[in-house]
Protein backbone atom coordinates (compact mmCIF):
# COMPACT_ATOMS: atom_id res chain seq x y z
CA UNK A 1 0.00 0.00 0.00
CA UNK A 2 1.27 3.31 -0.65
CA UNK A 3 2.94 5.96 2.09
CA UNK A 4 0.86 8.02 3.81
CA UNK A 5 1.50 11.41 5.51
CA UNK A 6 -1.24 13.55 7.72
CA UNK A 7 -1.04 16.89 9.34
CA UNK A 8 -1.72 15.68 12.66
CA UNK A 9 -2.47 18.75 14.12
CA UNK A 10 -6.25 19.11 12.98
CA UNK A 11 -7.11 15.31 13.79
CA UNK A 12 -8.67 13.82 17.30
CA UNK A 13 -7.53 10.59 19.12
CA UNK A 14 -10.09 8.73 17.26
CA UNK A 15 -10.26 9.53 14.06
CA UNK A 16 -9.76 5.41 13.06
CA UNK A 17 -10.46 3.61 16.73
CA UNK A 18 -7.72 1.41 16.71
CA UNK A 19 -8.43 -1.15 20.15
CA UNK A 20 -7.48 -4.18 21.85
CA UNK A 21 -10.14 -6.04 23.81
CA UNK A 22 -8.26 -8.00 26.25
CA UNK A 23 -9.52 -10.35 28.83
CA UNK A 24 -11.04 -13.96 29.88
CA UNK A 25 -13.17 -16.07 28.02
CA UNK A 26 -16.77 -14.76 28.44
CA UNK A 27 -15.68 -11.30 30.13
CA UNK A 28 -17.77 -9.57 27.71
CA UNK A 29 -15.21 -8.36 24.76
CA UNK A 30 -16.95 -9.42 21.49
CA UNK A 31 -20.56 -7.51 23.10
CA UNK A 32 -17.82 -3.98 24.00
CA UNK A 33 -16.40 -4.38 20.45
CA UNK A 34 -20.08 -4.12 18.87
CA UNK A 35 -20.56 -1.12 20.43
CA UNK A 36 -18.18 0.56 18.45
CA UNK A 37 -19.27 3.07 15.33
CA UNK A 38 -21.70 1.15 12.97
CA UNK A 39 -21.78 -0.49 10.94
CA UNK A 40 -19.83 -3.30 12.50
CA UNK A 41 -18.46 -5.97 10.74
CA UNK A 42 -17.08 -9.15 13.20
CA UNK A 43 -14.83 -11.67 11.84
CA UNK A 44 -15.66 -14.48 14.14
CA UNK A 45 -13.21 -17.39 14.39
CA UNK A 46 -14.65 -17.89 17.88
CA UNK A 47 -17.63 -19.58 16.83
CA UNK A 48 -19.70 -17.33 18.67
CA UNK A 49 -21.81 -14.98 16.85
CA UNK A 50 -25.30 -15.66 18.26
CA UNK A 51 -23.78 -13.85 21.26
CA UNK A 52 -24.40 -10.56 19.41
CA UNK A 53 -27.95 -11.49 18.56
CA UNK A 54 -30.48 -8.54 18.08
CA UNK A 55 -27.95 -5.89 17.87
CA UNK A 56 -28.18 -3.50 15.26
CA UNK A 57 -25.99 -2.57 12.85
CA UNK A 58 -23.62 -5.56 13.39
CA UNK A 59 -22.74 -8.24 10.93
CA UNK A 60 -20.53 -11.19 11.19
CA UNK A 61 -19.00 -13.63 9.04
CA UNK A 62 -18.11 -16.95 10.72
CA UNK A 63 -15.09 -18.98 9.33
CA UNK A 64 -15.13 -22.31 10.09
CA UNK A 65 -11.75 -25.32 9.57
CA UNK A 66 -13.55 -28.66 7.49
CA UNK A 67 -12.57 -32.10 8.79
CA UNK A 68 -8.91 -32.60 9.64
CA UNK A 69 -8.40 -34.61 7.04
CA UNK A 70 -8.86 -31.82 4.47
CA UNK A 71 -6.85 -29.17 4.04
CA UNK A 72 -7.79 -26.06 6.03
CA UNK A 73 -9.69 -23.08 4.66
CA UNK A 74 -10.83 -20.57 7.56
CA UNK A 75 -7.61 -18.63 7.13
CA UNK A 76 -7.43 -18.24 3.68
CA UNK A 77 -10.87 -17.47 3.37
CA UNK A 78 -10.67 -14.56 6.15
CA UNK A 79 -7.83 -13.01 3.40
CA UNK A 80 -10.43 -13.38 0.51
CA UNK A 81 -13.24 -11.28 2.74
CA UNK A 82 -10.62 -8.83 3.48
CA UNK A 83 -9.67 -8.62 -0.35
CA UNK A 84 -13.28 -7.58 -1.23
CA UNK A 85 -13.52 -5.22 1.41
CA UNK A 86 -10.21 -3.76 -0.32
CA UNK A 87 -11.63 -3.94 -3.36
CA UNK A 88 -14.88 -2.34 -2.99
CA UNK A 89 -13.81 0.56 -0.62
CA UNK A 90 -15.27 -1.14 2.32
CA UNK A 91 -18.91 -1.95 0.91
CA UNK A 92 -20.32 -4.46 2.69
CA UNK A 93 -23.14 -5.35 0.33
CA UNK A 94 -20.75 -6.23 -2.05
CA UNK A 95 -19.36 -9.60 -0.25
CA UNK A 96 -19.58 -12.30 -1.35
CA UNK A 97 -19.90 -16.22 1.17
CA UNK A 98 -19.99 -19.20 -0.15
CA UNK A 99 -20.88 -17.75 -3.85
CA UNK A 100 -23.65 -15.86 -3.15
CA UNK A 101 -24.50 -12.49 -1.60
CA UNK A 102 -23.22 -12.64 2.67
CA UNK A 103 -25.35 -9.92 3.27
CA UNK A 104 -28.60 -9.57 0.80
CA UNK A 105 -30.49 -7.17 2.79
CA UNK A 106 -27.66 -4.83 3.02
CA UNK A 107 -28.01 -1.34 0.73
CA UNK A 108 -25.62 -1.29 -2.37
CA UNK A 109 -23.17 1.73 -0.73
CA UNK A 110 -23.10 0.97 2.96
CA UNK A 111 -19.49 1.33 3.92
CA UNK A 112 -17.84 -0.13 7.00
CA UNK A 113 -16.86 1.95 9.90
CA UNK A 114 -15.59 -0.92 12.30
CA UNK A 115 -14.30 -4.21 11.69
CA UNK A 116 -13.92 -6.72 14.19
CA UNK A 117 -11.22 -9.46 14.28
CA UNK A 118 -12.49 -11.81 17.50
CA UNK A 119 -10.30 -13.67 18.36
CA UNK A 120 -6.96 -13.21 17.28
CA UNK A 121 -5.68 -16.46 18.74
CA UNK A 122 -8.31 -18.42 17.34
CA UNK A 123 -7.14 -16.64 14.02
CA UNK A 124 -3.82 -17.39 14.79
CA UNK A 125 -4.66 -21.21 14.86
CA UNK A 126 -6.69 -21.21 11.76
CA UNK A 127 -3.16 -19.48 10.38
CA UNK A 128 -1.27 -22.27 11.52
CA UNK A 129 -3.49 -25.37 11.33
CA UNK A 130 -2.68 -23.82 7.21
CA UNK A 131 0.95 -23.67 7.34
CA UNK A 132 1.27 -27.11 8.82
CA UNK A 133 -0.52 -28.70 6.63
CA UNK A 134 0.78 -27.11 3.53
CA UNK A 135 4.62 -27.23 5.02
CA UNK A 136 5.88 -30.62 6.08
CA UNK A 137 9.61 -28.97 7.29
CA UNK A 138 7.65 -27.35 10.35
CA UNK A 139 5.42 -30.27 11.59
CA UNK A 140 4.98 -33.23 13.19
CA UNK A 141 2.45 -35.96 12.30
CA UNK A 142 0.19 -38.58 14.16
CA UNK A 143 -2.65 -40.22 12.46
CA UNK A 144 -5.46 -41.73 14.05
CA UNK A 145 -7.81 -43.69 11.67
CA UNK A 146 -8.30 -41.32 9.57
CA UNK A 147 -7.42 -38.16 11.31
CA UNK A 148 -4.21 -36.56 10.28
CA UNK A 149 -3.15 -34.37 13.37
CA UNK A 150 -0.47 -31.69 13.03
CA UNK A 151 1.88 -30.27 15.86
CA UNK A 152 4.73 -27.59 15.35
CA UNK A 153 8.23 -29.29 15.33
CA UNK A 154 10.34 -26.45 15.56
CA UNK A 155 9.98 -22.26 15.94
CA UNK A 156 9.86 -22.04 12.36
CA UNK A 157 5.84 -22.96 13.19
CA UNK A 158 5.62 -20.28 15.74
CA UNK A 159 7.45 -17.61 13.58
CA UNK A 160 5.10 -18.41 10.26
CA UNK A 161 2.24 -18.02 12.92
CA UNK A 162 3.15 -14.43 14.13
CA UNK A 163 4.50 -13.37 10.34
CA UNK A 164 0.91 -14.42 9.91
CA UNK A 165 -1.15 -12.58 12.15
CA UNK A 166 0.96 -8.99 11.93
CA UNK A 167 0.59 -9.12 8.25
CA UNK A 168 -2.97 -9.63 8.62
CA UNK A 169 -3.67 -6.99 11.46
CA UNK A 170 -1.44 -4.56 9.15
CA UNK A 171 -3.44 -5.17 5.99
CA UNK A 172 -6.69 -4.62 8.18
CA UNK A 173 -4.99 -1.18 9.73
CA UNK A 174 -4.97 -0.15 6.02
CA UNK A 175 -8.77 -1.10 5.49
CA UNK A 176 -9.27 3.20 4.30
CA UNK A 177 -10.88 4.90 7.58
CA UNK A 178 -12.64 1.91 9.02
CA UNK A 179 -12.02 1.02 12.95
CA UNK A 180 -10.37 -1.91 14.06
CA UNK A 181 -10.89 -4.17 16.99
CA UNK A 182 -8.98 -6.92 17.79
CA UNK A 183 -9.97 -9.24 20.57
CA UNK A 184 -7.03 -10.86 22.89
CA UNK A 185 -7.68 -13.59 25.63
CA UNK A 186 -5.76 -13.21 28.95
CA UNK A 187 -4.30 -15.40 32.31
CA UNK A 188 -2.53 -14.36 35.37
CA UNK A 189 1.03 -13.79 34.94
CA UNK A 190 3.46 -16.47 36.46
CA UNK A 191 6.58 -15.47 38.74
CA UNK A 192 9.55 -16.65 37.18
CA UNK A 193 10.11 -19.52 39.54
CA UNK A 194 6.24 -20.74 39.17
CA UNK A 195 6.56 -24.97 38.25
CA UNK A 196 3.95 -27.31 36.79
CA UNK A 197 3.25 -28.55 40.25
CA UNK A 198 3.92 -25.31 42.33
CA UNK A 199 2.43 -22.56 40.16
CA UNK A 200 3.06 -18.94 41.63
CA UNK A 201 1.45 -15.95 40.53
CA UNK A 202 2.55 -11.61 40.15
CA UNK A 203 -0.61 -10.62 40.56
CA UNK A 204 -0.40 -9.20 37.45
CA UNK A 205 -2.93 -10.09 34.24
CA UNK A 206 -1.05 -10.63 30.99
CA UNK A 207 -2.02 -11.43 27.49
CA UNK A 208 -2.27 -15.11 26.52
CA UNK A 209 0.02 -16.32 24.46
CA UNK A 210 2.54 -14.11 25.78
CA UNK A 211 4.45 -13.66 22.39
CA UNK A 212 0.79 -11.84 21.67
CA UNK A 213 1.80 -8.91 24.11
CA UNK A 214 4.15 -7.46 20.89
CA UNK A 215 0.90 -7.19 18.93
CA UNK A 216 -0.22 -4.24 21.42
CA UNK A 217 2.50 -1.59 19.51
CA UNK A 218 -0.12 -1.63 16.82
CA UNK A 219 -3.07 -0.18 18.73
CA UNK A 220 -3.85 3.08 20.11
CA UNK A 221 -6.48 1.81 22.63
CA UNK A 222 -5.68 -1.42 24.94
CA UNK A 223 -7.90 -1.97 27.44
CA UNK A 224 -8.38 -4.82 29.97
CA UNK A 225 -12.37 -6.36 30.34
CA UNK A 226 -13.92 -8.32 32.86
CA UNK A 227 -16.50 -8.57 34.96
CA UNK A 228 -16.65 -6.96 38.35
CA UNK A 229 -19.78 -5.52 40.91
CA UNK A 230 -21.52 -2.83 39.00
CA UNK A 231 -20.46 0.13 38.67
CA UNK A 232 -23.54 2.01 39.23
CA UNK A 233 -23.67 -0.27 42.89
CA UNK A 234 -20.67 -1.11 44.17
CA UNK A 235 -22.65 -3.04 46.97
CA UNK A 236 -24.01 -5.51 44.57
CA UNK A 237 -23.81 -8.88 44.47
CA UNK A 238 -24.52 -8.45 40.68
CA UNK A 239 -21.38 -9.06 38.80
CA UNK A 240 -21.21 -7.04 34.99
CA UNK A 241 -18.57 -6.56 32.44
CA UNK A 242 -16.32 -3.40 32.37
CA UNK A 243 -13.37 -1.65 30.96
CA UNK A 244 -10.30 -0.67 32.36
CA UNK A 245 -8.69 2.27 30.04
CA UNK A 246 -5.44 3.20 32.28
CA UNK A 247 -2.81 1.40 33.98
CA UNK A 248 -2.37 -0.23 37.59
CA UNK A 249 -0.25 -2.68 39.03
CA UNK A 250 -2.64 -5.48 37.91
CA UNK A 251 -2.81 -4.11 34.65
CA UNK A 252 0.08 -2.26 33.59
CA UNK A 253 -0.49 -2.15 29.45
CA UNK A 254 -4.25 -0.78 29.54
CA UNK A 255 -3.54 2.75 27.46
CA UNK A 256 -5.67 5.17 26.19
CA UNK A 257 -5.60 8.42 24.33
CA UNK A 258 -9.02 9.53 25.29
CA UNK A 259 -9.68 11.42 28.34
CA UNK A 260 -11.74 8.62 30.51
CA UNK A 261 -11.42 7.86 33.49
CA UNK A 262 -9.81 4.37 34.88
CA UNK A 263 -12.56 1.83 34.89
CA UNK A 264 -15.74 2.60 32.11
CA UNK A 265 -18.90 1.35 31.89
CA UNK A 266 -19.04 -1.33 28.44
CA UNK A 267 -19.45 0.77 25.50
CA UNK A 268 -17.26 2.58 23.05
CA UNK A 269 -19.91 4.91 21.76
CA UNK A 270 -20.32 6.33 25.13
CA UNK A 271 -16.55 6.86 25.73
CA UNK A 272 -16.11 8.65 22.93
CA UNK A 273 -19.12 10.50 24.06
CA UNK A 274 -17.75 11.56 26.99
CA UNK A 275 -14.45 12.84 25.49
CA UNK A 276 -16.05 14.91 23.69
CA UNK A 277 -17.86 16.22 26.08
CA UNK A 278 -14.96 17.38 27.81
CA UNK A 279 -13.02 18.16 24.53
CA UNK A 280 -15.98 20.00 22.77
CA UNK A 281 -13.24 21.49 20.04
CA UNK A 282 -12.79 18.03 19.17
CA UNK A 283 -16.82 17.55 18.05
CA UNK A 284 -16.64 18.38 14.83
CA UNK A 285 -13.75 15.93 13.71
CA UNK A 286 -11.95 16.23 10.52
CA UNK A 287 -10.95 13.15 8.54
CA UNK A 288 -7.66 12.72 7.80
CA UNK A 289 -6.46 14.63 5.22
CA UNK A 290 -3.94 12.50 2.97
CA UNK A 291 -1.46 14.87 1.93
CA UNK A 292 0.93 12.51 0.15
CA UNK A 293 1.26 8.69 -1.94
CA UNK A 294 4.58 7.18 -2.75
Amino acid sequence: MPVESFELESLTPFERFLGVLSGREKAGKSRLAATAPKPVLVLDFDGRAAALAGLPGVYALTFREPPPHIQPTAFNDMLDVLTMLEANEGDLSMLMANGRPAFPTVPKGTKLKTLVADSVQTLARAAMSYALYTSADMRRQLKIGGWQINFVKNFDGWNAEMQAVESVLLRMIGLSNANLIATLHETDEEAPDSTIEKPKFTGRVGIFPVRYQRLLKYFNECYHVEQAPSMDNPASMSYTPRVQVRPDFRCPWAVTALDLDQFEKPDIGAMIVKHLSKHPNEAVATQPQLTTKI
